[in-house]
C-alpha cells in the first residue's frame, strides 16, 4: 500500500464540501483505480453533545459479503480519528484479499 495523505474536503471535492475541520484520506496509487483514491473522511463536530470530538468514516467500498467491522466513529483526537481511518482500510483490503477497494460516489460528498 502507497503512503496515504489528507488533504481538506473543500480541495478536493470543491468549497461547498465541509469546513475547516472536514479532512479527506488519500491513497495515491491504488492499482486499478483512477490517480487518486479517496478513502475515508475525518470531520471535528462543530455543534451538539459531540462538539469537539472527531468523526470519521470509510469511503471505499468493495463489493461482496457486508464488511464486519466498524467503518465509521468518533474519537477525542484528530489523528486518533486519521488512525482509525488508515487501520480501517488496510483490513478491509485484507478482508477482500483485494488492493483495489473503490471509492462510492454516490453523493459526492461522501
Amino acid at each position: 500500500m502507497s503512503d496515504i495523505y489528507w488533504k481538506r474536503t473543500s480541495d478536493v471535492w470543491g468549497d461547498e464540501a465541509g469546513d475547516p475541520t472536514d479532512f479527506t484520506a488519500i491513497d495515491p496509487e491504488r492499482p486499478g483505480s483512477e490517480p487518486e483514491q479517496y478513502i475515508g473522511r475525518v470531520m471535528q463536530h462543530l455543534h451538539g453533545p459531540q462538539k469537539g470530538l472527531w468523526f470519521w468514516s470509510m469511503i471505499c467500498t468493495n463489493p461482496g459479503p457486508r464488511f464486519p467491522f466498524p467503518t465509521n466513529g468518533t474519537e477525542a483526537r484528530r489523528g486518533d480519528a486519521g488512525r482509525r481511518v488508515i487501520e480501517c482500510y488496510r483490513r478491509m483490503a485484507g478482508f477482500y484479499g483485494v488492493p483495489d477497494l473503490k471509492t462510492q460516489h454516490s453523493s459526492g460528498h461522501g
